[in-house]
């Protein structure tokens, strides 16, 4: 890959106030009448080796007290005897430690006990001498990189980043200050603590967890404290520049020779489609949408020619199943498992599979694990890893999208509470976590998250009516909830 730089001049005089049109018609005339001249070509490489731990680190609330000043750093070159000022290195943290787990990283600075700026000093009752700062962590919305640039400025080498994480000062002097427990009161309470261990306790019988409490207990904050207390801190060495250790990563930034040039493997000589697979092959970014589970699927030449053929049958009347039907299967059971039970688009599942993959195979592949629903695909409830009654009531929410359109959320959970022993386990947060993973909130009540695809229906009648007949069934088989609900539109 390589990439090009523009010399494009800069005029001193500032631009008086123009609307956007007469600015259009300029840039189109300037487009025209010439052209931007190429002063340089970059060739640009990928290095792979350290995206898994490439970790930009970020201080947004640190004092500008705390940073050395940049005109203190004065670098000389001894060749050409010029002298210039260049920013210091930032300064290196004492220790660092991680917990990989949950993606936390803890530094401790050095703290100057006053400043050169002529700020006040620290209090001395905190008897502060270094500062920890804690990480959070920023989610990737766009694709970031290290990049690093050879000496002759034709070549740079790209890391991408893992992680982006902004460093905050902690508070953990201002715990310890107000503190009043002594050495001698700590010691008495772990004694005391050891001496109830020793004692004897009575067995105790608890009932079992049931899927929503459980739900709960798991999204709330102590659930979420208590998981990243119970990892251990993983301590990191620090190194500065200079050092070989720090020589040695830097080696691995750049993209070896014999990897500069290679084959990809799913580029295969005279299929169009492949070129697919190298842009998404750039996509490094992390996804919760099974990107690296779900490939570039590209049959081979045999298996085009099934493809082809899409009313092939056997003896008996049936379809068959050949072994890239079923791993086109799979691979889709995959994608939409991934996606939670969240409505997809027939075109954004159509976009993930080669161009050589027919529309009738792939339906079929959806079709064994997902349902429609006002045209788009629906994760089966079958699928889902929750209980067969909490997968009724999955369907339940579904008939009555695909009939009515919306959901009135009120009148559904008052459905289950008159429904009998269901109401127990079918309560009001099962009913709202399941319409919030599927619907989103109207004026009518709870509609589909993606608008309804009226095309579909048009474009592939035969797979909506077989998929209509598959709700037809379940209509059939929950009609006691939907009656239940529809009483209550009346």
């Amino acid at each position: 890959m390589s990439a090009a730089v523009k010399e494009e001049p800069v005029d001193d005089v500032p631009m008086d106030a123009t609307s956007s049109s007469k600015l259009d018609d300029e840039i189109q005339a300037m487009d025209v009448d010439e052209e931007d001249e190429i002063i340089r070509e970059i060739d640009v490489y990928i290095s792979p080796e350290l995206a898994q731990t490439m970790t930009l680190v970020q201080f947004p609330l640190k004092p500008a007290s705390h940073t050395v000043n940049p005109l203190i750093h004065h670098v000389k070159n001894s060749k050409s005897n010029d002298s210039r000022f260049r920013p210091p290195p930032p300064p290196l943290p004492t220790s660092a430690r991680m917990k990989p787990q949950h993606s936390m990283i803890e530094l401790k600075y050095n703290l100057p006990s006053n400043t050169a700026s002529g700020q006040r000093q620290i209090p001395e009752v905190l008897n502060l001498s270094e500062r920890t700062f804690s990480s959070h962590q920023i989610p990737l919305k766009t694709h970031m990189a290290l990049g690093l640039f050879d000496q002759t400025g034709n070549k740079i080498d790209l890391v991408p980043l893992h992680a982006i994480q902004q460093m905050r000062p902690t508070f953990q002097h201002v715990d310890a200050l107000l503190d009043d427990t002594t050495g001698e009161e700590e010691e008495e309470l772990q004694k005391k603590k050891a001496e109830e261990d020793k004692t004897s306790k009575p067995v105790m019988f608890k009932k079992s967890e049931n899927e929503r409490a459980m739900m709960a207990r798991k999204s709330s904050y102590a659930y979420k404290k208590a998981s990243e207390e119970a990892e251990e801190w993983l301590e990191l060495a620090v190194h500065g520049p200079g050092t070989d250790e720090r020589k040695g990563v830097m080696k691995k930034a750049y993209c070896p020779r014999d990897s500069r040039e290679k084959s990809l493997r799913f580029m295969k000589a005279g299929k169009v489609g492949g070129n697919v697979g190298y842009v998404r092959s750039l996509n490094y970014l992390p996804s919760a949408t099974a990107d690296e589970t779900v490939e570039d699927f590209t049959p081979t030449e045999e298996e085009e020619e099934i493809i082809m053929d899409d009313s092939m049958m056997n003896g008996n009347g049936h379809q068959h199943q050949p072994a890239w039907m079923k791993d086109l299967a799979s691979k889709v059971s995959l994608l939409l498992q991934a996606q939670q039970g969240i409505p997809v688009s027939f075109p954004v599942i159509r976009s993930r599979f080669n161009s050589s993959v027919s529309d009738f195979a792939l339906l079929q592949a959806i079709s064994a694990s997902a349902a429609l629903v006002r045209g788009n695909f629906v994760l089966k409830s079958s699928m889902m890893a929750v209980s067969p009654v909490v997968q009724k009531a999955r369907d339940v929410i579904l008939v009555l999208l695909g009939k009515h359109g919306f959901v009135q959320r009120e009148k559904l959970i008052k459905a289950y509470q008159n429904s009998g022993e269901e109401a127990v386990v079918i309560t009001a947060e099962v009913i709202n976590s399941l319409l919030d993973l599927i619907a989103r909130k109207t004026l009518n009540g709870m509609e589909m998250k993606l608008d309804d695809d009226l095309t579909f229906e048009k474009e592939f009648p035969p797979f909506a009516q077989m998929h209509a007949l598959y709700w037809e069934k379940k209509e059939l088989e929950l009609s006691k909830y939907i009656l239940l609900y529809e009483e209550q539109m009346i």
